[in-house]
């Protein structure tokens, strides 16, 4: 006799999450992706159907995960609306179609406020930001719902991920000029995690029978000028300089909480993805 697979929604299958998280469920599980218009990054291998049909589905999944987002560029009334219908409106009809799943919420850090020292899962909320503010309305929809895990995501990376961010940006800069310019004296410090260990969180937060609010954090922030300089590492014959200034805030996290309750800590280590990173962008050249 076969043993039964939990099943498992993903609502933004074709998000840069929620691809590799689906290929870490179908090991083991039965798996639904849900998109919206793009389909680049759907796995063939599971069912995909598009946002459209979500409400034609049963409410049978044990776990439903809500990686859907919207991150604007820029705070234009289009973007505003759109920034409600996807990170606030879509949640609350996502948790009253399934009421009998577990909900995994995708949140960010950006419900944070900036200059806050040390953040942990326990932190006041008060975000700076219309996206950050989108979020934490999200996370109070969400948190009504009777089963559910709440996940704020700090930086993340891996192959696919938005190339106008720091790292490709400085990888780019390193293959096609051999610099890198970093501004002010490159202190800024920032928590990158890799994607496939936010996948893992989410997959071990869905087991979990307890409702509560994870951070989806590396172990240590690194500065700007680290970074550059691990690029530097590989590549070699890249100079460093700095312009400017950065008035950007650091960003330092404790996630004890969620490693000891999750029993998982980040196996990427920056150096391992940073080395993935090059040979993903030198592939262009």
């Amino acid at each position: 006799m076969g043993v039964n697979k939990n099943k498992y929604l993903v609502v933004g299958a074709n998000s840069f999450l929620g691809s590799v998280l689906i290929k870490r469920l179908k090991i083991e599980s039965e798996v639904t992706g849900v998109y919206h218009i793009g389909t680049e990054r759907l796995t063939e291998e599971i069912k995909n159907i598009p946002i459209s049909e979500m409400n034609e589905l049963n409410d049978e999944y044990d776990a439903v995960f809500i990686i859907s987002a919207f991150i604007p560029d820029k705070n234009s009334i289009e973007n505003l609306e759109l920034l409600n219908d996807v990170n606030v409106v879509l949640p609350k009809m996502i948790s009253n179609k399934f009421k009998n799943a577990k909900l995994i919420y995708a949140s960010s850090v950006s419900v944070y406020p900036e200059n806050r020292g040390v953040i942990s899962e326990k932190s006041d909320l008060k975000s700076n930001s219309e996206y950050g503010k989108s979020k934490e309305e999200g996370e109070k929809i969400i948190s009504k719902h009777p089963r559910h895990s709440i996940i704020r995501i700090s930086s993340m990376y891996g192959i696919g991920m938005n190339e106008s961010t720091f790292l490709p940006r400085i990888i780019l800069s390193a293959l096609r000029e051999k610099s890198i310019k970093i501004f002010g004296n490159g202190g800024r410090l920032q928590n990158y995690i890799h994607v496939s260990d936010v996948a893992e969180l989410f997959l071990r937060a869905a087991q979990q029978h307890t409702n509560n609010t994870y951070l989806a954090v590396a172990e240590r922030s690194y500065s700007n000028f680290e970074l550059a300089s691990l690029v530097k590492k590989e590549l070699l014959d890249v100079e460093i300089s700095f312009v400017g200034e950065d008035s950007s805030c650091s960003f330092l996290y404790d996630g004890k909480f969620s490693y000891g309750s999750l029993q998982y800590k980040p196996q990427k280590s920056i150096n391992e993805g940073i080395i993935e990173l090059i040979k993903w962008q030198q592939k262009k050249f």
